[in-house]
């Protein structure tokens, strides 16, 4: 159980962020108590169906943890494809759900690829802005280092946009490392529900 929980966490629960800002309570855990008396270990045939099953499970419930995100209105997913390394991709996707700025725009529905490729930049991560590439929804809005023009007046991005989930594509490279996060935006609502008490 420890082995499919790591496993599940790893393309789930640490895959997602709602504020950058862990917990005491940020924890997943996983209870076998042995009273139903089946078991499932590796080898038997039940044992990829369950291994399926669980995981399906953690990204369902990690998913729900970013659209109850405190005074979340709307959820969008990071992609971060050609990067050197899978971790090189992850700590751009991770630094784009996290940038204030991206989950303001895409609180305001902006399309805004100045902050989502900048962001990917703040992380340490080196990648050729001339051979990047953006996508929003089903259009490209930035190729080697330019922006797309026409793509603002493109209705697919206004609806992509307005939508309760987001779906961003940053592709910086041709390398091989590939990787996702999924954040939510920052409302008005999270600011109130964090500023108007007293500890």
């Amino acid at each position: 159980m420890q082995v499919l929980l790591e496993e599940a966490c790893a393309g789930s629960f640490n895959r997602i962020s709602v504020d950058n800002h862990p917990s005491c309570s940020d924890t997943v855990l996983c209870f076998a108590s042995g009273k139903s008396g089946v078991r499932v270990e590796k080898g038997m045939k039940e044992f990829g169906a369950f291994a399926e099953a669980f995981n399906d499970l953690c990204r369902e419930l990690s998913e729900k943890v970013v659209t109850d995100g405190e005074g979340a209105t709307r959820v969008f997913k990071v992609t971060v494809k050609g990067a050197a390394s899978d971790a090189d991709a992850e700590k751009m996707a991770r630094e784009v759900v996290n940038s204030p700025l991206v989950k303001c725009a895409i609180h305001g529905r902006d399309p805004n690829w100045g902050r989502i490729v900048t962001a990917a930049g703040n992380a340490g991560v080196r990648f050729d802005p001339s051979l990047a590439g953006l996508t929003i929804g089903a259009v490209e809005v930035y190729r080697g280092g330019m922006p797309v023009v026409e793509a603002l007046s493109d209705p697919r991005l206004k609806e992509a946009m307005a939508g309760k989930r987001v779906e961003c594509v940053l592709t910086v490279g041709a390398g091989v490392g590939n990787a996702w996060m999924l954040g939510c935006d920052l409302s008005k609502e999270y600011v109130a529900i964090n500023a108007d008490y007293t500890t």
